[in-house]
């Protein structure tokens, strides 16, 4: 399974694919595009691919997608999620990253990001 890139394959929407490179290897959820600095949550979010999201940040497999990553524009996928108004996904990584996150942690690495993305009512409420 490993020669084939998750990246490309979320690309792709081959979630089949996804899904049995991260069962052999949960650690490559996190695989970056050596190009683009992008993930396949980077690519879920851009292609509005709802159920590659579910997939990538579920709660159920051995993987934990990191949200931090940014690619070569600095973008992370929550940011794209509102650059490409895709909301659906928004809402998935909301309900099933952050959850996983301590309010704290929240508040020390996610704030430029939020800050991003958010009014300035929607910040203080998140981060209050």
């Amino acid at each position: 399974m490993d020669s084939f890139d998750i990246v490309q394959e979320a690309r792709m929407n081959n979630i089949e694919r996804v899904r049995n490179i991260l069962e052999a290897s949960p650690g490559r959820v996190n695989d970056t595009d050596t190009k683009t600095g992008m993930t396949a949550l980077h690519w879920a979010a851009g292609l509005h691919n709802v159920e590659m999201a579910k997939l990538l940040c579920s709660k159920e497999g051995a993987w934990r997608v990191d949200i931090s990553i940014r690619d070569k524009w600095a973008r992370t996928a929550f940011d794209m999620t509102r650059i490409w108004g895709s909301s659906k996904i928004h809402d998935i990584i909301a309900e099933n990253v952050f959850e996983h996150l301590e309010a704290e942690d929240i508040k020390e690495s996610e704030s430029a990001h939020l800050r991003v993305i958010c009014s300035d009512d929607e910040l203080n409420n998140n981060l209050t």
